[in-house]
Order: structure tokens, then C-alpha cells, then sequence
């Protein structure tokens, strides 16, 4: 059974402070989302360069809605948790991040999908939609801006998780 923690912010940010308590989660399983986000965004960004290039997805999608992807539903699902441990400021950072992010990929998808007049017998059978050269250039243009925010978003996420890390594990 893991202990159960609340997480406190000091004014100027030095570092987490844990208090036991019944509600929270416990420093492991806050690492452990924490990292899982992480990877779940990373794994999404790869999706999301392949289709810049344009290889067509096949199977799950990176998902458009920002609340609806993994990352997404474990930010707003775990909100009052994660924001009780990062603050408002941090988690309202990491939440533009992620939306941000989303942006970009949908220019990029719409570019591929969004205004498509594939017949359907081409959506039956999966082809790909052909882009001008220019829109190409402009799919490679907006992948530079999503591993820009990617980038931004995953050095976050590390900073949270060496936060976390150096918390005290019998601190409960």
C-alpha cells in the first residue's frame, strides 16, 4: 500500500513540500504519471512528424483534441492533484504547452485531411490525399514548430520529475 500524500508549493518555487494526508498520490505514483505523460507525448510527436512527411497513420491516430489524447486525460483527469503539486502557474504552463501543441499538429492534419475531396472509395481503401508542393513545404514548416513546442513541453516535464524525484521517499 503506498502512502498517500498532499503536495504543498512554497512561494518561490524552491522545491515540493509533502504532507501526509489521505488525499493526493503518493510521490511514486506522481512520478510515475508524470513520466508516462512524458512518453506518451513523445510517442505522439513521432506519429506527428511521420504524417508532416507525409506517411499516411494507419490504426490510432494522434489524437486532435487536446483533452482527449492520453497526455490530455491524465492532465484533466488528475487536475486538482497535479495542480495541488505544481501550482496554478506551472500547471497552466504545461496545459498552454499542451495546447499549443495540439495547434500545431492540426495544421499539419488539416493540411493531409481536413479538406479532402477524396471520393469514397479512396477513403475506403486508405489512400493518401496529395498535397501541392506548397503545402508540403508548409506541412515541413509547422513539423519545426511542433518539435519546438515538443521540446519546451518534454523540458517541463523533466523539471517536474526532478522535482518529484527529490522528494523525501519516507516522508510519509
Amino acid at each position: 500500500m503506498h502512502a498517500s500524500v498532499t503536495v504543498e508549493r512554497d512561494s518561490e518555487w524552491s522545491g515540493m513540500h509533502l504532507k501526509q494526508g489521505d488525499e493526493g498520490m503518493s510521490k511514486e505514483e506522481m512520478l510515475a504519471k508524470v513520466t508516462a505523460a512524458k512518453k506518451t507525448h513523445s510517442a505522439n510527436m513521432q506519429k506527428a512528424l511521420l504524417l508532416s512527411k507525409g506517411i499516411p497513420l494507419e490504426g490510432e491516430q494522434v489524437p486532435v483534441s487536446y483533452k482527449e489524447c492520453a497526455f490530455g486525460k491524465w492532465l484533466y483527469g488528475d487536475e486538482e492533484t497535479i495542480r495541488s503539486a505544481l501550482g496554478n502557474a506551472e500547471f497552466d504552463e504545461i496545459e498552454r504547452l499542451h495546447q499549443a501543441w495540439h495547434e500545431e499538429y492540426m495544421k499539419i492534419f488539416d493540411l493531409y485531411y481536413g479538406n479532402t475531396k477524396q471520393g469514397f472509395l479512396g477513403k475506403l481503401i486508405g489512400m493518401k490525399p496529395k498535397l501541392s508542393e506548397m503545402d508540403k513545404e508548409r506541412a515541413n514548416a509547422y513539423s519545426v514548430d511542433l518539435k519546438d513546442v515538443t521540446w519546451t513541453l518534454v523540458k517541463k516535464l523533466e523539471g517536474v520529475e526532478k522535482r518529484i524525484n527529490k522528494l523525501p521517499s519516507d516522508c510519509c
